[in-house]
């Protein structure tokens, strides 16, 4: 037997791209030893896209680097 249950989908938060790019910092900040953007995007309740484009903002500031 399989147990599976039914999970209701968190509804996706509206947040303005650097309200984003705030708490993806904060996300990466607090997992040193990396992160995978689909669980980010759980966390934060947000889609993987604007986490990916919320890297890359950074990467390009010099907030983050990759690697």
């Amino acid at each position: 037997k399989l147990a599976v249950k039914a999970v209701e989908a968190k509804p996706k938060k509206q947040m303005k791209p650097a309200d984003v790019e705030a708490e993806v910092y904060k996300y990466v900040k607090s997992h040193p030893s990396g992160i995978d953007v689909a669980d980010c995007a759980e966390s934060l309740g947000v889609s993987e896209g604007e986490v990916q484009k919320s890297i890359n903002a950074l990467v390009k500031k010099g907030k983050l680097e990759l690697g």
